[in-house]
């Protein structure tokens, strides 16, 4: 009796279990099961624990081109509306970028990543208070690699871009912040990446070209050039009175720093800057294109009805001759048997 009630307890279920189970088997399913491949029509692996599609799928996709203006507009409204509430003058600036360094101490030389709460502090500082504002400009200007940090130095470049002091100015002030090791100098090496950081791929043989004849002409218009000068100078460095002096003088060192650290307004207005504004401009898109095949539709249902049209009256054409024709036989043969006085003859019958 003992081993048979062992036996039974070990094939019972336990209530918790029981209950459990009831529960799970009273929950009605959202999605019934369709098959066994997931929402891309992959099948599901043995580890997976997806076990049922999708509902409904809607992907939106963007081009680059758009996914990049959309960027750059998003970008120019927050310097834009950053530029009334803080000051982003050459002082406002060089003041921010002390805020920059003083939070950066204790990294190590060169390091200019900071995250969001230094950077938040800083700009709160500098008269900034709106949250949302200062989480939208980290977010918008973060390091494509690191999205949780921003590049500080690289900041200030940004908002030295929609400064309207002269360039010698604010190449015053970008100086310091380029001068990463403190020597005093910018070399060839420093000052290029610098330059083509950003660029798009496709126009960066025309930066880097333009690039070379600039650091030439700052070495060769610079006070303490070498007498065996070479080339364009790469070992030497440049210092920031020979930056600042060729760019104030007119030329293409000037037009170069004025077209690498002016900020214009987007060119393109066509993208919106939400979500609910894309989906109506898809939307357009598409009513236009069921438009376009109705009109094609109805142009081919056209040229039908007029073949069937054409067709018909050749027809009627060809019947109309044909029983014209036939009627003059007839009244010509009725004229023959009244000018003989006869009858139509019949031919005889074919026996069956």
């Amino acid at each position: 009796m003992a081993e048979e009630g062992e036996e039974g307890d070990k094939g019972r279920v336990p209530p918790t279990t029981r209950a459990m189970t009831a529960s799970r088997s009273s929950r009605p399913l959202l999605i019934k099961p369709l098959s066994k491949l997931d929402h891309l029509g992959l099948p599901l692996s043995s580890s997976s624990n997806q076990k049922f599609k999708y509902a409904r799928t809607c992907t939106i996709i963007f081009d680059q081109e758009k996914a990049r203006d959309l960027k750059e507009e998003k970008q120019w409204v927050l310097l834009k509306d950053t530029k009334v509430v803080m000051d982003m003058s050459t002082a406002g600036l060089k003041r921010l970028f002390s805020l920059f360094k003083e939070a950066s101490r204790g990294m190590g030389v060169g390091d200019s990543m900071i995250g969001p709460r230094a950077f938040s502090l800083a700009l709160r500082q500098m008269g900034l208070r709106d949250p949302v504002h200062i989480d939208r400009l980290f977010k918008n200007f973060n390091h494509p690699n690191q999205p949780e940090k921003i590049d500080f130095r690289e900041y200030i470049r940004t908002l030295c871009s929609v400064n309207e002091e002269p360039i010698e100015d604010r190449l015053r002030l970008l100086f310091d912040v380029w001068d990463v090791d403190h020597s005093g100098s910018l070399s060839y090496s420093e000052l290029g990446i610098i330059i083509v950081t950003g660029v798009d791929s496709g126009d960066l043989d025309t930066v880097t070209e333009a690039f070379n004849r600039v650091w030439s002409e700052i070495r060769s218009q610079s006070q303490n050039k070498e007498e065996d000068w070479i080339g364009p100078g790469r070992a030497a460095g440049i210092s920031k009175e020979d930056l600042v002096e060729s760019a104030r003088r007119p030329g293409f060192v000037r037009d170069f720093f004025m077209q690498q650290l002016t900020r214009q307004a987007p060119a393109s207005k066509e993208h919106s800057l939400n979500f609910a504004a894309r989906l109506r401009e898809l939307e357009a898109q598409i009513v236009k294109e069921v438009e376009r095949d109705g009109l094609k539709e109805q142009e081919a249902r056209a040229a039908k009805a007029a073949a069937a049209a054409a067709e018909l009256k050749k027809r009627r054409s060809l019947g109309g001759s044909k029983s014209a024709s036939s009627i003059l036989l007839g009244a010509d043969s009725k004229s023959k048997l009244k000018l003989s006085g006869g009858s139509p003859t019949r031919l005889p019958r074919a026996a069956d």
